[in-house]
C-alpha cells in the first residue's frame, strides 16, 4: 500500500508503481504534479482524496483488478477530486463494483465515461458532480441505481441511455444537465416514470418501456419534449407531468384513468389531440389548457389545441381545456361550454366554416375535415387601372369557389351582387358583374381563368375606378364560398396539396404559410405604390424582390396568397432582376386598357327586343360590343339617337358599361 508518500510534492509529474501493489492509500498523490498514471495489476483499491487537486493530470488507465474507488462524505475528498486537466479515464476490464460518492468531482475536462465492462450496481451520490464537459457515459448492464446528484451540473452531457437493471434514480440525479437532448428507458422494466428530468428544458426525446403504467407527478415537468411514447398500458398521468411538452399528435387511450392537475397545460399538441375516455376518467383542473407562447430558434410562437377528438357521447369537459380550433364529438355528443371552441363537428361535418390562419401566420388542416359550406373573405379597396395594370392581388384557397358575393350600401339600400370572372357562364345570370382573373400559364404568360380551383395561385382584379360606371365597381370585402348541404365540402390535410404555377421566366408559389422577406421571395405591392428610379408603380401592378410592406417581423406574404420565385439568374441571387410588372413587356398581362367598361361621358342606354339590340346615345361615337368573355364581337360607328344592331345570337353582351340579354 501507497499512503501519504508523495502528499503535496508539487514537483511530481511522473511515478511508475510497483507490480507488488495491492492499494493506494488516502491523499497518496494529493495536490501533485504528475501528469498521468498507469495503475497497475494486482491494485484492488483506491482510496478518496488520492489524487484530488492533481491539476496536471491528463489520464488514468485502471487495472482490471480494481474492485473499489472508495468513496468520501466531504465534498473536497473524492479520489479525483477537481482534477481540471483530467480528460480520459481507461476503465477497460476493471472488476469494479463500488466507485464512490465525489470520485470525479469537478473533473470538467473529462469527456467520455466508458462503465460497461465494470460489475457496478449503484453510481454513488455526487460521483460525475460538476463534469461539465462530460459528453458520453455507458452504463454497465448490473447497474440498478444512480445516486442523488451523481451527474450534476453536467453542462454538456446530451444523450443518456439506461440499462435493463435500473431501478432507482435520485430525484436530482441529473438537475441542471441543460444539454440532455435524449433519454432512453427502453430496455428497462420500470414501471413508474419520477421526476428525475424535470426542468431539463433542453429534452426533446423521450423513449419509455412497454411495462411503465405512471408517469408520476412533474415527471417532465418543463421539459419542452417532441417525441415520446405513451405505453399501452399507462393509466396514471400525473400533475404538470408534461406540462410543456411540444408533441406533433397525442392519442390518449381508455386504459388512462387519471390525468392530474396541469398535466399537459401550456402544452404545444402540434396537430391532433384524440382522446378516448374511461369510463371513471379523472381529469384535473388545466389538465388541457394547452394554449401559451415561446420562442424558438428566435421565431415567437403562439399557439393552443387545434384538433381535440372526444371519442365518447359523453358530456365534453371544456372547463378542463383551453381554446380548441376544431372539436370532434360522436353523434349525440354534446358540449355544455362552446366558448373558444372554433368550429365543433358531429360525426365529422359542422354546418359553417370561415377560413383564416392562426396566430402563428399558418392555415393548416391536419385531418379531412367536412362542412356545408365554407367561407373566404378578402378586402378590395385599390384602384383599379384604367389603361395600366393597378388593382391587383394574389388568391389561393383550399377549395373549388362556386359563389361570389359582395355587399354594398347600407342599412336597407343595401344590396348583396353576384360576381363572376370574365368568360365564365355565371355572367349570364342577370345582375352578375364581372371581374379579372388570371393564371400563370407555362408559356410564362398570364391567361383569362373562369373560377377559382382549390389550391392552385390567380391574380384576381375588382374594377375600381371612377372612370368606369359607379355600378360596375367593387370596393371593400368580397367573399368567396362553396355549399353542399348534403354531402359536405371536404378540406383536405394541407401539407403538399398546393400546386406551383411553372413559368418561362418565374413561378407564381401559392402558400398557406406566412412567408418572409428575401431576396429570393418577389412580392406583390398589393397596397401601397412602390416608388423606383426609373418609374413610379400604382398599388398592385408589380413583384419586387425582397419586397415587404410590413414590419420585418412579420410575414412578406400571408396565407391564401401568392408569390413569384424567379427562373432567371439561379447562379446568383443578385443577377435577377429587381421586379416583375404584370402590365409591362414582359409576357405579362398587356390587355387591361381594353376592359368593357365604358368613361363617364359616354352617355349610352342599351335594351334588346325581338333578338334586336337598341342604343340610344347623345352623340356619334363608336361603340365596341363585347361578350361575357370580353372578346369583341362587333364594333359599331353609332349616330346621335337610336340606333339598331342585328344580327347578334342569343346570349349576354356588354357595352358602355351597361349589360343586354339578347334572346329570341
Amino acid at each position: 500500500m501507497i499512503g501519504c508518500k508523495y502528499y503535496e510534492c508539487k514537483k511530481l509529474s511522473s511515478v511508475k508503481l510497483p507490480s507488488t501493489l495491492a492499494s493506494i492509500g488516502y491523499g497518496a498523490f494529493y495536490n501533485t504534479a504528475i501528469i498521468s498514471i498507469n495503475i497497475p495489476e494486482g491494485v484492488t483499491t483506491i482510496n478518496n482524496n488520492t489524487f484530488s487537486y492533481c491539476s496536471s493530470l491528463k489520464s488514468v488507465k485502471l487495472p482490471k483488478s480494481l474492485k473499489q474507488i472508495i468513496g468520501a462524505n466531504s465534498w473536497h475528498d473524492g479520489a479525483f477530486y477537481n482534477c481540471n486537466a483530467l480528460e480520459t479515464v481507461d476503465f477497460s476490464g476493471a472488476a469494479l463494483t463500488e466507485i464512490g460518492e465525489n470520485t470525479f468531482r469537478e473533473c470538467n475536462k473529462l469527456k467520455s465515461i466508458d462503465l460497461s465492462t465494470t460489475k457496478l450496481e449503484t453510481i454513488e451520490a455526487n460521483t460525475f458532480y460538476g463534469c461539465n464537459s462530460l459528453q458520453n457515459i455507458t452504463f454497465p448492464t448490473s447497474l440498478s441505481s444512480i445516486g442523488a446528484q451523481a451527474f450534476y451540473n453536467n453542462y454538456s452531457l446530451t444523450a443518456i441511455t439506461f440499462p435493463a437493471n435500473i431501478n432507482s434514480i435520485a430525484n436530482n440525479a441529473f438537475n441542471n444537465c441543460d444539454k440532455i437532448r435524449s433519454v432512453d428507458f427502453s430496455a428497462t422494466s420500470l414501471t413508474t416514470i419520477d421526476s428525475w428530468f424535470s426542468n431539463t428544458d433542453s429534452l426533446r426525446t423521450v423513449k419509455l418501456p412497454e411495462t411503465v403504467t405512471a408517469l408520476k407527478d412533474n415527471a417532465f415537468n418543463n421539459c419542452p419534449i417532441e417525441e415520446i411514447n405513451l405505453p399501452t398500458g399507462l393509466s396514471e398521468i400525473g400533475n404538470s407531468s408534461l406540462n410543456r411538452a411540444r408533441i406533433k399528435n397525442l392519442k390518449i387511450t381508455e386504459k388512462i384513468t387519471n390525468i392530474g392537475y396541469g398535466a399537459f397545460q401550456y402544452a404545444h399538441i402540434k396537430e391532433t389531440l384524440e382522446i378516448t375516455p374511461a369510463e371513471n376518467l379523472q381529469l384535473g383542473d388545466y389538465a388541457f389548457n394547452c394554449q401559451g407562447s415561446y420562442t424558438d430558434n428566435g421565431q415567437y410562437i403562439n399557439f393552443h389545441l387545434v384538433d381535440v377528438h372526444w371519442n365518447s357521447t359523453s358530456q365534453f369537459p371544456k372547463n378542463k381545456f383551453g381554446q380548441i380550433d376544431n372539436l370532434y364529438l360522436l353523434e349525440g355528443g354534446s358540449v355544455n361550454d362552446k366558448n373558444n371552441i372554433g368550429y365543433i363537428f358531429y360525426n365529422g361535418i359542422t354546418d359553417s366554416i370561415a377560413i383564416a390562419y392562426n396566430n402563428n401566420y399558418k392555415y393548416t388542416v391536419n385531418k379531412t375535415m367536412k362542412t356545408r359550406k365554407v367561407t373566404y373573405t378578402k378586402k378590395f379597396n385599390q384602384q383599379s387601372g384604367y389603361g395600366e395594370a393597378a388593382g391587383w392581388k394574389t388568391i389561393v384557397l383550399p377549395f373549388n369557389v362556386s359563389e361570389i358575393t359582395h355587399t354594398r350600401g347600407y342599412g336597407q339600400d343595401q344590396e348583396t351582387v353576384k360576381l363572376a370572372p370574365f368568360g365564365s357562364s355565371a355572367l349570364e345570370t342577370v345582375g352578375t358583374l364581372p371581374f379579372w382573373l388570371y393564371e400563370l400559364s407555362a408559356d410564362g404568360k398570364y391567361k383569362a381563368a373562369t373560377e377559382i380551383k382549390a389550391h392552385q395561385a390567380y391574380l384576381i382584379c375588382m374594377p375600381n375606378n371612377d372612370k368606369y360606371p359607379s355600378d360596375s365597381n367593387i370596393s371593400g370585402d368580397v367573399m368567396f364560398a362553396a355549399t353542399d348541404k348534403a354531402n359536405g365540402i371536404t378540406l383536405v390535410p394541407t401539407e403538399g396539396v398546393l400546386k406551383r404555377s411553372k413559368g418561362t421566366k418565374f413561378d407564381l408559389v401559392p402558400t398557406y404559410d406566412g412567408v418572409m422577406q428575401h431576396d429570393t421571395v418577389y412580392v406583390l405591392n398589393e397596397n401601397n405604390w412602390y416608388y423606383s428610379d426609373e418609374k413610379n408603380y400604382p398599388a398592385g401592378s408589380v413583384f419586387i424582390k425582397n419586397y415587404s410592406e410590413n414590419y420585418s417581423s412579420y410575414p412578406a406574404v400571408y396565407p391564401f396568397q401568392a408569390y413569384l420565385a424567379t427562373n432567371e439568374g439561379k447562379t446568383s441571387v443578385a443577377s435577377a432582376p429587381m421586379l416583375y410588372s404584370i402590365g409591362g413587356s414582359d409576357g405579362t398581362i398587356t390587355g387591361i386598357e381594353d376592359i368593357p367598361f365604358a368613361t363617364p361621358e359616354k352617355a349610352t342606354k342599351a335594351y334588346s327586343r325581338d333578338g334586336v339590340l337598341y342604343i340610344n346615345t347623345n352623340a356619334d361615337r363608336t361603340i365596341n360590343i363585347y361578350d361575357v368573355t370580353g372578346r369583341t364581337v362587333r364594333i359599331i360607328e353609332a349616330r346621335e339617337g337610336m340606333n339598331e344592331v342585328h344580327g347578334l345570337d342569343s346570349g349576354i353582351y356588354l357595352l358602355e358599361g351597361q349589360k343586354v340579354v339578347i334572346g329570341r
